[in-house]
């Protein structure tokens, strides 16, 4: 077995469930990423079509200022 490609294919559940998790939720790529054990790249290509709502827009504003004041 080739030790260099390792990489594990998605399922489309995978998929699904980060779609799920960014259209209802609003969830930050990297938070689903950790859920979903891929990396935060992999989420944004999955989701680069799911338009956020204002409010999920301002929740995430706010958790990235809160985390970067040392909060959380």
């Amino acid at each position: 077995m080739n030790i260099y490609n390792r990489r594990k294919r998605a399922t489309d559940s995978e998929k699904q469930s980060a779609r799920e998790l960014r259209a209802k939720y609003g969830l930050s790529c990297n938070s689903i990423a950790q859920k979903l054990n891929r990396s935060a790249e992999t989420i944004r290509q999955w989701t680069l079509d799911i338009v956020l709502t204002r409010e999920q827009v301002n929740r995430l504003v706010e958790n990235k200022r809160r985390f970067a004041r040392g909060g959380m």
